[in-house]
């Protein structure tokens, strides 16, 4: 009798572990699949970093440009330093996630479902937001926001676009000692990870003056090879901003710029700048390197009124 209570117990102990074995794996198995489903489309954990960042004006041409204090235009000069150090402070030291905008103004972010397609988008907070106030490296949000002041010296209104690039790096991986000009998204040499990807690739910058915006996207002839890029689930659309400067990898643009700026002649121009990494970018993926960045904006006169 003893033997076959002992035996029952065995085989009991042995179901038991069974169940148990299943239970983990299940739940194993659940944990692989969130994060599948999570990290589909672009490992969050690859923030992008903007390095440097000049704003340039010509004042052979009559322009000018200057921080804005918060109670106006400070000191007007030839070049705006994003990382001089001075108040208020100009420079991006938190962590970019991918967004989207239909207008280079209002920002969305991307959900995701359970197969990890995009299944939506999301409003964004002003809490997400990082401002030329943002001083902590570990700070995230899905667009940079900072404004600055423009200038057209004389009476006359003026229009002002971006500047082509030139002598830009082919790949767009810059020495330390870059001799690039005009305006350009480049990386720095040494922080990328080979992999073809990288972030001056899904980078965009759009420029605000009254109802009309610029907005920039560079080395839009470049692009990685074997990434997984976003895809949309069934009956999903999302509509980004139509981009007005799009930039080659020799520096010239693609295709005349659309949009212009318009200056009120001598008299300051506020400008809002926005830096995003654009989530519906055949660029924007899960093998992305968002490497620390330099970037320089440089405005030109185009006409005047």
């Amino acid at each position: 009798m003893k033997m076959e209570e002992n035996e029952k117990k065995k085989k009991k102990i042995v179901k038991k572990a069974k169940k148990v074995r299943g239970i983990v794996m299940m739940t194993l198995l659940c944990v692989l699949m969130m994060s599948a489903a999570t990290y589909a489309w672009f490992t969050l954990s690859n923030t992008a970093k903007i390095a440097n960042l000049t704003m340039t004006v010509g004042e052979a041409t009559g322009l000018q440009i200057a921080k804005d204090t918060g109670t106006g235009a400070g000191t007007y000069g030839s070049v705006l330093q994003f990382d001089d150090g001075t108040t208020p402070i100009y420079k991006i030291t938190g962590k970019l996630l991918p967004a989207t905008t239909a207008d280079g103004k209002t920002f969305l972010k991307p959900t995701y479902n359970d197969d990890g397609e995009v299944s939506g988008t999301e409003s964004t907070a002003e809490s997400d937001i990082l401002s030329n106030l943002t001083t902590s490296p570990e700070s995230e949000g899905y667009y940079y926001e900072t404004t600055f002041y423009l200038k057209a010296l004389g009476n006359q209104a003026v229009n002002v676009q971006l500047k082509a690039g030139g002598d830009l790096p082919a790949n767009g991986i810059a020495a330390v000692q870059n001799t690039a000009t005009g305006t350009y998204v480049i990386a720095k040499n040494g922080t990328t990870d080979g992999k073809g990807y990288y972030g001056f690739q899904s980078i965009r910058i759009s420029l605000t003056a009254g109802e009309k915006t610029i907005i920039y996207e560079p080395y839009s002839d470049i692009h990685g090879t074997n990434g997984t890029a976003a895809t949309l689930a069934s009956g999903v659309t999302i509509t980004p901003a139509t981009v007005t400067s799009q930039q080659k990898s020799d520096g010239t643009w693609n295709a005349t710029q659309s949009k212009q700026l318009t200056l009120t002649g001598n008299a300051d121009t506020l400008v809002t700048m926005r830096i995003w990494v654009e989530g519906t970018d055949q660029d924007c993926v899960n093998e992305i390197s968002l490497d620390d960045l330099l970037a320089q904006i440089v405005f030109e006169t185009v006409t005047t009124n």
